[in-house]
């Protein structure tokens, strides 16, 4: 991770942070809003599939704690918070993602760059 971490962007490395220490899957994490976080908790209700926003994969709602490190992250991300979208991750056109093959595909060229 050390390796990896300083190779991707802001988002990138918020979405892998997320998975990393909260556990959540990749369709969780796309599909999480500001309302979904609270009081050091994410609240994980929905997820995002092939572009389409539904239930989570064992259709039941948990309620997850935000690790420190992950906290810091989401304060510097409300900073830039897009106003016109209430998800915690944002496309550079300010728009919630539908798809988390990007995620994956930046990672890939992140380990290739650290030669991993």
């Amino acid at each position: 991770m050390d390796l990896v971490v300083p190779l991707l962007n802001k988002t990138d490395k918020l979405f892998f942070a997320i998975r990393w220490y909260c556990g959540l899957r990749p369709g969780e994490v796309a599909a999480l809003t500001w309302s979904d976080y609270r009081d050091g908790h994410f609240s994980v209700t929905k997820s995002i599939t092939d572009g389409e926003e539904g239930r989570t994969k064992t259709d039941h709602e948990r309620t997850v704690p935000v690790h420190p490190k992950v906290q810091q992250m989401l304060i510097e991300q409300l900073k830039v918070r897009q106003l016109r979208c209430d998800k915690i991750l944002v496309t550079q056109y300010g728009e919630g993602y539908r798809y988390t093959r990007a995620f994956a595909n930046r990672f890939q060229k992140a380990l290739r760059k650290a030669d991993i």
